[in-house]
């Protein structure tokens, strides 16, 4: 038989924080680099108990419609929300702002 070891996470934050006394390190970055996206055994500052420290990296994406990418016509439609001018594409959602020109 196999055996697995998992973890239940004690602490997901954006510092690295002891699990055992809460010790919140402001320098985290310098003792575990985000770059590096690995795990690596710490020994508290402020108690002394050793615990592992693991970068979590994560991604994000975004998407929109684009009227324009495929071959349609944007339908404008006023916007009260944006401003008196300014109007959004009901299909793509894409915004259209109108700014008075600056005289000089």
């Amino acid at each position: 038989m196999k055996e697995i070891k998992s973890y239940d996470t004690d602490e997901i934050d954006q510092a690295i924080i002891c699990p055992y006394c809460k010790y919140h390190y402001s320098d985290s970055h310098d003792v575990l680099a985000p770059e590096q996206d690995n795990k690596e055994t710490i020994e508290c500052e402020n108690c002394g108990k050793k615990f592992v420290a693991e970068v979590v990296t994560t991604v994000d994406y975004f998407t929109n419609r684009n009227c324009e990418l495929n071959g349609e016509n944007h339908e404008f439609i006023p916007n009260k929300i944006l401003g008196n001018n300014d109007k959004k594409c009901s299909k793509c959602s894409l915004i259209l702002y109108h700014y008075d020109e600056v005289k000089k």
